[in-house]
């Protein structure tokens, strides 16, 4: 388990993204992606980092805790927390519209709403690897917007994968997965040979441990590609150090996504 011992450093006010000299890799094998290093200034990371070990000093809990680190992640091997009002304010930035709006500036894909689902993921050290996906999902989200003019997913009131509202409500919004992102963070150096990293696949039967290529958990950088039927990745695991990261989904209407990538289906949970 990761120290307790907090590091110095305040949260800086979220009006203002405080990023980093961020430099872009634009990539198209195996399909297209991003890669950022030097995402946020020294004092934002920090102030992100802070957060995210006060969480994780809550300890971890095999049984689904809102606030702790839980195994709510189904099959993956991992423990994680669902993005909410209830984490650490400088957590926050990962679901505000200014974060969204740079993402989708930086990468120029368009036509996505302000609907994000996402999370804290901890790998503890040995994890199994996942398996090979490539987030073309749906997401539910509850019909009235809940976050200013947008929407952030809530169990409490809308199963993200199912769709189940709790109790009487309206309809829940169907979308589609259109932006992904990974931010690493409070880890250790990576070793060139270890595992902990994030491979991407050309194909969905390409063997695990031979990736296309390797994105490595390096704090303060960040993954970041189109979900679409070819955007096939999995966590690599018998990893010798814990790995952390921030993970974050944006939305698009269905009917965008078949018209971006024709019939092809979402891949249902």
């Amino acid at each position: 388990m990761t120290s307790s011992r907090r590091r110095p450093g305040g949260s800086p006010p979220l009006d203002d993204l405080k990023l980093g000299c961020q430099t872009w890799a634009a990539r198209s094998d195996p399909f297209p992606h991003f890669v950022a290093h030097n995402v946020f200034s020294a004092e934002r990371a920090l102030a992100i980092e802070n957060a995210f070990r006060e969480v994780l000093d809550r300890g971890l809990s095999f049984d689904v805790e809102p606030e702790r680190f839980s195994r709510n992640l189904g099959e993956f091997d991992a423990f994680g927390v669902n993005f909410s009002a209830t984490l650490p304010l400088a957590l926050h930035l990962f679901f505000s519209r200014r974060w969204c709006e740079h993402l989708i500036d930086r990468t120029g894909i368009r036509d996505v709403v302000h609907a994000v689902n996402g999370g804290l993921h901890f790998h503890c050290p040995g994890s199994s690897s996942g398996r090979i996906h490539n987030d073309f999902n749906p997401g539910w989200f509850s019909r009235t917007p809940n976050h200013g003019d947008g929407w952030l997913s809530d169990e409490e009131v809308c199963s993200y994968r199912s769709g189940q509202i709790v109790g009487s409500g309206a309809p829940p919004l169907r979308l589609a997965r259109a932006i992904a992102m990974i931010y690493y963070l409070n880890n250790p150096p990576w070793p060139e040979g270890d595992g902990g990293f994030t491979g991407l696949y050309r194909s969905p039967l390409q063997a695990l441990l031979e990736p296309s290529r390797i994105v490595p958990p390096v704090n303060n950088s960040m993954l970041i590609f189109e979900c679409s039927p070819k955007s096939f990745h999995s966590f690599v695991g018998d990893n010798r150090f814990a790995r952390s990261s921030v993970i974050m989904w944006l939305h698009r209407d269905v009917n965008i996504s078949r018209r971006c990538w024709g019939q092809a289906d979402l891949v249902e949970w």
